[in-house]
């Protein structure tokens, strides 16, 4: 046997005595994460590079305003997180979660006004294209910070001593910061818009690996896409009984 594997089944050993202690009630659970999010592809992939809009001019019917859109740049951080949870009986706990993400898109948008008649009035001939009235561009740029505090319920179905599987559900508000510049507002122009609440559900399990450290993973919708991270489990206080008969 490989000396990994003979480190990793004595580890397994020493902390098989406490796996079934890790869902005590009264016990308490310090969680850090790392991830990403469905804000994240949403929100940079509205921008391609063969992004078309096309619209009617307002003020005549006969022209044609079309904007294409070609991704400059685009980055993101996080998600990071950390929760705290109290487990209120063996498959029950509550618990508060706060998560934190990045996310910024630049683009350059290019707006053509042509005229839908195929009659092309200054060469008086008609057309196979359309004829190509005005066109400009602008950059824009939408950047978006999120802070989520959520009041978390878990419900843990797991009856191994060191795998725990859970639903999760986690509501609270959202913290928002959308920025949205453009060289040219005549070209394009946004206004940010967010919603304050956060909601999230999913489920999850944890991986036990000792007394009083997991691993996990987690697969939600609402919050932060799929997660894994590491749990501690923090060490209870030593109930004394006062009335228990000392012998000397």
């Amino acid at each position: 046997m490989k000396k990994p594997t003979k480190i990793f089944c004595l580890l397994m050993l020493l902390g098989m005595e406490c796996f079934s202690q890790a869902n005590q009630p009264g016990s308490t659970n310090f969680n850090a994460y790392v991830g990403t999010d469905w804000y994240k592809f949403v929100f940079q992939n509205q921008f391609t590079d063969t992004t078309k809009v096309s619209e009617v001019n307002e003020d005549d019917q006969n022209v044609v305003v079309e904007k294409r859109f070609n991704v400059v740049s685009k980055s993101s951080s996080g998600c990071w997180g950390v929760r705290v949870e109290h487990f209120l009986t063996k498959r029950f706990t509550i618990g508060l979660d706060f998560w934190y993400a990045h996310t910024s898109v630049v683009a350059r948008v290019i707006k053509t006004e042509y005229s839908d008649s195929k009659y092309d009035t200054t060469f008086h001939y008609y057309s196979n294209k359309p004829t190509i009235l005005h066109s400009t561009s602008a950059i824009i740029s939408k950047d978006l910070s999120r802070l989520n505090s959520t009041l978390r319920f878990d419900l843990h179905l797991g009856r191994s001593p060191f795998f725990d599987p859970y639903f999760h559900l986690a509501m609270g508000a959202a913290f928002y910061k959308f920025v949205v510049t453009s060289s040219n507002t005549d070209v394009h122009e946004e206004i940010p818009f967010y919603f304050p609440l956060s909601f999230k559900f999913g489920s999850g399990a944890k991986f036990w690996l000792g007394k009083n450290t997991a691993g996990f993973v987690e697969v939600s919708i609402g919050g932060p896409l799929v997660v894994g991270g590491i749990c501690y489990k923090l060490p209870q206080k030593i109930k004394l009984d006062l009335n228990e008969e000392r012998s000397y």
